[in-house]
């Protein structure tokens, strides 16, 4: 449970998230134009930016929850809450509740993406 509670390891992976969509988006803006041309090439690129841009939102979401987990239960005990027992519960089990946060954003996903892939490919989006 260390690797959960671990700030300095989930924010490399937030900030390298984030860097990185900014990069795919602008390595999609400059390959557009040239993509135009050919409508079937053009498909290919862009269902693969929107495959490579949900893996890095994913990424993104799933490492701020231990991000927000820590830095909440950390600040209650900061200013001594430690004695209410909602927030000793939280202090004793944070990696547990993390574990939860990702176990409902991904059965989420698991339900949300299918059918973002059926409109996708029924061409609705």
């Amino acid at each position: 449970m260390d690797v959960l509670l671990d700030t300095g390891l989930w924010a490399m992976v937030a900030g390298a998230s984030f860097l990185l969509i900014i990069l795919a988006g602008a390595a999609g803006s400059l390959l557009e134009p040239r993509l135009k041309g050919d409508p079937r090439a053009y498909k290919k690129a862009g269902l693969a930016m929107m495959a490579l841009m949900l893996a890095l939102m994913l990424a993104l979401a799933l490492s701020l929850i231990p991000l927000i987990v820590v830095s909440v239960s950390g600040f209650q005990e900061v200013i001594g809450n430690r004695d209410v027992p909602a927030v000793g519960f939280l202090l004793d089990h944070r990696g547990e509740l993390i574990i939860a946060f990702w176990a409902v954003m991904l059965a989420g996903s698991l339900i949300a993406i299918p059918a973002m892939m059926k409109d996708l490919l029924a061409g609705r989006l």
